[in-house]
Protein backbone atom coordinates (compact mmCIF):
# COMPACT_ATOMS: atom_id res chain seq x y z
CA UNK A 1 0.00 0.00 0.00
CA UNK A 2 1.46 3.38 -1.02
CA UNK A 3 1.96 6.17 1.47
CA UNK A 4 -1.02 8.14 0.16
CA UNK A 5 -3.39 5.18 0.37
CA UNK A 6 -2.01 4.20 3.79
CA UNK A 7 -2.64 7.72 5.05
CA UNK A 8 -6.14 7.75 3.58
CA UNK A 9 -6.94 4.38 5.10
CA UNK A 10 -5.62 5.39 8.53
CA UNK A 11 -7.51 8.68 8.52
CA UNK A 12 -10.74 6.90 7.64
CA UNK A 13 -10.25 4.36 10.41
CA UNK A 14 -10.01 7.34 12.76
CA UNK A 15 -12.77 9.41 11.16
CA UNK A 16 -14.66 7.76 8.29
CA UNK A 17 -15.43 10.46 5.75
CA UNK A 18 -17.11 10.49 2.37
CA UNK A 19 -17.45 7.57 0.01
CA UNK A 20 -14.21 5.87 1.11
CA UNK A 21 -15.13 6.29 4.76
CA UNK A 22 -18.49 4.65 4.22
CA UNK A 23 -16.77 1.73 2.50
CA UNK A 24 -14.42 1.38 5.48
CA UNK A 25 -17.37 1.43 7.87
CA UNK A 26 -19.41 -1.07 5.89
CA UNK A 27 -16.78 -3.57 4.81
CA UNK A 28 -13.98 -3.21 7.37
CA UNK A 29 -15.56 -2.07 10.63
CA UNK A 30 -18.69 -4.17 10.12
CA UNK A 31 -16.61 -7.28 9.47
CA UNK A 32 -13.75 -6.93 11.93
CA UNK A 33 -15.27 -4.85 14.74
CA UNK A 34 -18.68 -6.48 15.05
CA UNK A 35 -17.72 -9.08 17.64
CA UNK A 36 -15.66 -6.72 19.79
CA UNK A 37 -18.55 -4.21 19.80
CA UNK A 38 -21.19 -6.79 20.76
CA UNK A 39 -18.86 -8.09 23.48
CA UNK A 40 -18.63 -4.60 24.99
CA UNK A 41 -22.40 -4.26 25.05
CA UNK A 42 -22.77 -7.65 26.73
CA UNK A 43 -20.16 -6.79 29.38
CA UNK A 44 -22.01 -3.58 30.23
CA UNK A 45 -24.79 -5.64 31.84
CA UNK A 46 -27.35 -3.08 30.67
CA UNK A 47 -30.58 -2.89 32.67
CA UNK A 48 -33.90 -1.68 31.19
CA UNK A 49 -33.80 1.74 32.89
CA UNK A 50 -30.13 2.48 32.23
CA UNK A 51 -28.89 5.45 30.26
CA UNK A 52 -26.04 4.21 28.09
CA UNK A 53 -23.45 6.05 26.01
CA UNK A 54 -21.35 4.71 23.16
CA UNK A 55 -18.38 6.80 22.05
CA UNK A 56 -17.35 6.38 18.44
CA UNK A 57 -20.42 4.41 17.33
CA UNK A 58 -19.44 4.21 13.66
CA UNK A 59 -22.08 2.35 11.65
CA UNK A 60 -24.34 1.96 14.70
CA UNK A 61 -24.20 -1.80 15.37
CA UNK A 62 -23.40 -1.29 19.06
CA UNK A 63 -26.32 1.05 19.64
CA UNK A 64 -28.58 -1.35 17.78
CA UNK A 65 -27.54 -4.10 20.18
CA UNK A 66 -27.69 -1.94 23.31
CA UNK A 67 -31.23 -0.82 22.68
CA UNK A 68 -32.45 -4.43 22.88
CA UNK A 69 -31.84 -4.29 26.63
CA UNK A 70 -33.83 -1.07 27.03
CA UNK A 71 -37.06 -1.79 25.20
CA UNK A 72 -38.99 -2.81 28.34
CA UNK A 73 -37.78 0.03 30.54
CA UNK A 74 -37.24 3.77 30.61
CA UNK A 75 -33.63 3.71 29.49
CA UNK A 76 -32.01 5.30 26.48
CA UNK A 77 -28.94 4.70 24.33
CA UNK A 78 -26.95 7.72 23.18
CA UNK A 79 -24.06 7.73 20.75
CA UNK A 80 -21.42 10.38 20.09
CA UNK A 81 -19.21 10.28 17.00
CA UNK A 82 -17.17 13.07 15.46
CA UNK A 83 -17.71 11.88 11.89
CA UNK A 84 -20.77 13.50 10.25
CA UNK A 85 -20.85 10.62 7.79
CA UNK A 86 -21.12 8.07 10.60
CA UNK A 87 -23.87 10.08 12.27
CA UNK A 88 -25.79 9.95 9.00
CA UNK A 89 -25.04 6.25 8.44
CA UNK A 90 -26.12 5.28 11.96
CA UNK A 91 -29.21 7.50 11.71
CA UNK A 92 -30.28 5.58 8.62
CA UNK A 93 -29.60 2.23 10.30
CA UNK A 94 -31.42 3.19 13.51
CA UNK A 95 -34.25 5.22 12.03
CA UNK A 96 -37.03 3.41 13.90
CA UNK A 97 -35.14 3.37 17.23
CA UNK A 98 -34.45 7.08 16.94
CA UNK A 99 -38.08 7.82 16.04
CA UNK A 100 -39.25 5.93 19.12
CA UNK A 101 -36.92 7.91 21.39
CA UNK A 102 -34.85 4.91 22.46
CA UNK A 103 -31.73 6.11 20.64
CA UNK A 104 -30.09 9.46 20.04
CA UNK A 105 -27.01 9.99 17.87
CA UNK A 106 -24.96 13.15 18.25
CA UNK A 107 -22.05 14.60 16.32
CA UNK A 108 -19.33 15.46 18.81
CA UNK A 109 -15.92 14.63 20.22
CA UNK A 110 -14.81 12.72 23.29
CA UNK A 111 -12.52 15.69 23.90
CA UNK A 112 -15.58 17.81 24.73
CA UNK A 113 -18.68 15.67 25.04
CA UNK A 114 -21.84 17.70 24.29
CA UNK A 115 -23.59 16.15 27.28
CA UNK A 116 -24.56 17.05 30.83
CA UNK A 117 -22.74 15.81 33.93
CA UNK A 118 -23.65 12.62 35.79
CA UNK A 119 -26.27 11.19 33.41
CA UNK A 120 -25.04 7.76 32.27
CA UNK A 121 -25.04 4.41 34.04
CA UNK A 122 -22.74 2.85 31.44
CA UNK A 123 -20.31 4.18 28.86
CA UNK A 124 -18.58 1.91 26.37
CA UNK A 125 -16.24 2.23 23.42
CA UNK A 126 -14.28 -0.18 21.26
CA UNK A 127 -10.96 -0.01 19.44
CA UNK A 128 -10.77 3.77 19.48
CA UNK A 129 -8.93 5.38 22.43
CA UNK A 130 -5.62 5.22 20.54
CA UNK A 131 -7.04 7.78 18.10
CA UNK A 132 -7.84 10.35 20.80
CA UNK A 133 -5.72 13.52 20.69
CA UNK A 134 -5.29 13.42 24.48
CA UNK A 135 -6.05 10.38 26.65
CA UNK A 136 -6.44 12.32 29.88
CA UNK A 137 -8.93 14.78 28.41
CA UNK A 138 -11.04 11.98 26.94
CA UNK A 139 -10.98 10.00 30.19
CA UNK A 140 -11.89 13.07 32.19
CA UNK A 141 -14.87 13.77 29.94
CA UNK A 142 -16.15 10.21 30.30
CA UNK A 143 -15.84 10.47 34.07
CA UNK A 144 -17.79 13.73 33.99
CA UNK A 145 -20.83 12.26 32.21
CA UNK A 146 -20.97 9.04 34.26
CA UNK A 147 -23.14 8.87 37.34
CA UNK A 148 -21.31 8.06 40.59
CA UNK A 149 -20.95 4.30 40.57
CA UNK A 150 -21.41 4.16 36.82
CA UNK A 151 -19.07 1.95 34.85
CA UNK A 152 -17.05 2.43 31.68
CA UNK A 153 -16.36 -0.68 29.61
CA UNK A 154 -13.78 -0.84 26.83
CA UNK A 155 -13.13 -3.78 24.54
CA UNK A 156 -10.05 -4.02 22.41
CA UNK A 157 -8.68 -6.48 19.88
CA UNK A 158 -5.12 -5.91 21.05
CA UNK A 159 -3.61 -8.36 18.56
CA UNK A 160 -5.17 -6.37 15.72
CA UNK A 161 -4.05 -3.09 17.30
CA UNK A 162 -0.45 -4.30 17.52
CA UNK A 163 -0.63 -5.46 13.90
CA UNK A 164 -1.90 -2.01 12.89
CA UNK A 165 0.97 -0.40 14.80
CA UNK A 166 3.41 -2.65 12.95
CA UNK A 167 1.97 -1.55 9.61
CA UNK A 168 2.15 2.11 10.57
CA UNK A 169 -1.62 2.57 10.56
CA UNK A 170 -1.59 3.91 14.13
CA UNK A 171 1.27 5.26 16.27
CA UNK A 172 3.39 2.60 17.95
CA UNK A 173 2.41 2.17 21.59
CA UNK A 174 -0.80 4.21 21.32
CA UNK A 175 -3.00 1.17 21.93
CA UNK A 176 -1.17 -0.03 25.03
CA UNK A 177 -3.88 -0.89 27.60
CA UNK A 178 -1.59 -0.08 30.53
CA UNK A 179 -1.12 3.49 29.30
CA UNK A 180 -4.87 3.91 28.99
CA UNK A 181 -5.51 2.45 32.43
CA UNK A 182 -2.94 4.79 33.97
CA UNK A 183 -4.79 7.74 32.42
CA UNK A 184 -8.12 6.48 33.79
CA UNK A 185 -6.70 6.23 37.30
CA UNK A 186 -5.02 9.63 37.11
CA UNK A 187 -8.28 11.47 36.32
CA UNK A 188 -10.15 9.85 39.21
CA UNK A 189 -11.65 6.54 38.10
CA UNK A 190 -11.58 3.73 40.66
CA UNK A 191 -11.52 -0.06 40.35
CA UNK A 192 -9.65 0.16 37.06
CA UNK A 193 -8.94 -3.36 35.91
CA UNK A 194 -8.26 -5.46 32.85
CA UNK A 195 -9.47 -8.91 31.83
CA UNK A 196 -9.17 -11.15 28.82
CA UNK A 197 -12.63 -12.14 27.59
CA UNK A 198 -13.90 -14.44 24.85
CA UNK A 199 -16.27 -13.05 22.23
CA UNK A 200 -19.09 -14.88 20.50
CA UNK A 201 -16.75 -16.17 17.80
CA UNK A 202 -14.23 -17.50 20.35
CA UNK A 203 -11.91 -14.56 19.69
CA UNK A 204 -10.07 -13.32 22.79
CA UNK A 205 -10.39 -9.60 23.50
CA UNK A 206 -8.98 -7.29 26.13
CA UNK A 207 -11.65 -5.71 28.32
CA UNK A 208 -10.96 -2.70 30.54
CA UNK A 209 -13.36 -1.61 33.30
CA UNK A 210 -13.38 1.59 35.32
CA UNK A 211 -15.88 2.92 37.87
CA UNK A 212 -16.84 6.54 38.51
CA UNK A 213 -16.61 7.45 42.19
Amino acid sequence: MGNYMKGLYTENLRKPTGYFGRLIAKYVMEKYNQDVILTAVTLCNIQPDYHVLEIGFGHGAGLQEAVKYLEKGKGKAVGVDFSPDMVQMASERLESEISSGLVEVIEGSVMELPLQDDIFDRVYHCNCYYFWPDLHTGCREILRVLKPGGVMVVTLDYDAVQAAEGKGNIPVGSGNPDTFMTALTSVGFIDVNRQEVVGSNDKVFTAIYATAK
